[in-house]
């Protein structure tokens, strides 16, 4: 139902509330003299000015501030495009179409990957009240009407998680019956990934963890090929590639420049860099490289606890999730979407006298309305008890059954 609305509704929003001559995804806000941007269409734009080559170096703050006032020369601020170089050739097909009809598509997809994430792998998954109860409140939340609304990818990477994890499960199964289709398979699934470097990071490590080198060769294949074949809209080999780590490793208030620093409001999302931010925000640059440190050391350290034979894959991918929520500097809030993989995996969400205050603080963790400036830290509160109760309750399921890691993986 909740798709079905998405998919008649969204693009009704966007359409029916702009000023005349105004681009699609632009809204004037009441009572300023400001404009409300769309996150879909501003990246559109991006992407359809990167692929005519409207400027030299794209992943330049001065350039995407010039490619911002390109399309709407009013705009008195903009958001920094860190979307990796796969994405413009992910949404080729759609650069030809209007905008409004290029976001009605990527709702149609989203709701499609919704149901298809929630009836063939969410739902399957589900053995008891307390993760029923934990997965509608994630679905009454805030974050899958944002994702609509906003046009974000969440629902995608997410589904394409849960996909990877069916593929890497079989994989472990099936083991000599594994054939080179599936390796291709999971080779996409990463490149695909890739449209956010994050987020595709988790599903390196799963492979790297499962000594799947064959779809880590084909993807890296298709990263190489993709960034040589789009080099020229980029600025170079090397000066594009430098661009592009400069921007994802200051993607923050303090190295933005004036124009881009008003829309990354502090706080906005719910990880460590953000509760931070709000309580220190003068050492906003800091914080963003401490907690860039932990979440790449962390999931190291998952890695490196795989391949030593210590945990099993359920328990890597969960941990990876959980460091990507807590500490991941890049994550949206419409990322805490990532959560119902958490509770459709493992034993974490199980009947026990503390089953409905897990409920509530997932209710809580996706809220059904924006909260202040004061009420994000809260939320990162919210999941560092969640990941500290799921790490203890780990710690307690080990501890009982000392060949647990071994145990799960032949089950897989």
């Amino acid at each position: 139902m909740a798709a079905l609305l998405a998919v008649w509704l969204m693009p009704k929003f966007w359409s029916g509330t702009r000023p005349a001559g105004v681009p699609f995804g632009i809204v004037f806000i009441p009572g300023t003299e400001n404009f409300g941007t769309q996150d879909f269409a501003l990246h559109l734009s991006y992407l359809q000015q990167i692929w005519h080559q409207s400027v030299a170096h794209p992943y330049r703050l001065d350039d995407q501030e010039q490619m911002v006032k390109l399309w709407f020369p009013r705009m008195a601020s903009g958001l920094p495009h860190a979307y990796s170089p796969v994405t413009l050739v992910m949404t080729l097909p759609l650069l030809g179409m209007t905008p409004g009809w290029a976001y009605f598509l990527v709702t149609l997809l989203n709701a499609v990957l919704l149901v298809l994430l929630t009836a063939f792998y969410l739902l399957p998954r589900v053995k008891n009240s307390v993760q029923a109860g934990a997965l509608l409140a994630a679905f009454c939340g805030y974050v899958l009407f944002d994702i609509f609304l906003m046009g974000q990818t969440a629902i995608i990477t997410t589904s394409l998680l849960a996909a990877s994890m069916v593929l890497l499960k079989k994989r472990s199964t099936d083991k000599g019956r594994w054939n080179l289709s599936g390796e291709i398979l999971l080779g996409l699934l990463l490149y695909f990934m890739a449209i956010k470097p994050s987020v595709a990071l988790i599903l390196a490590a799963l492979l790297a963890g499962e000594r799947a080198w064959k779809p880590l060769i084909i993807a890296g294949f298709g990263f190489v090929l993709t960034w040589l074949l789009l080099v020229g809209h980029y600025g170079g080999v090397v000066s594009g590639l430098r661009d592009y780590l400069w921007i994802l490793n200051h993607y923050c208030q303090a190295d933005m420049t004036p124009f881009m620093r008003p829309g990354l409001v502090p706080g906005i999302s719910t990880n460590l860099t953000s509760c931070l931010t709000i309580l220190f925000p003068a050492q906003n640059a800091h914080i963003f490289l401490a907690s860039r440190w932990l979440f790449e050391g962390l999931t190291l350290i998952l890695l490196l606890a795989r391949l030593m034979g210590r945990i099993n894959l359920s328990t890597q991918f969960q941990g990876l999730l959980w460091t990507f929520l807590l500490f991941c500097p890049h994550l949206l809030v419409t990322e805490d979407f990532v959560i119902c993989l958490l509770i459709g995996e493992g034993s974490f969400f199980r009947p026990d006298r503390y089953a409905a205050l897990k409920i509530l603080l997932v209710f809580l963790l996706v809220n059904l309305v924006m909260g202040t400036w004061t009420t994000w830290p809260l939320f990162f509160v919210v999941k560092l008890i969640l990941a500290g109760w799921w790490l203890m309750d780990l710690i307690s399921t080990s501890s009982k059954t000392p060949d647990n890691s071994l145990a799960a993986d032949q089950e897989l």
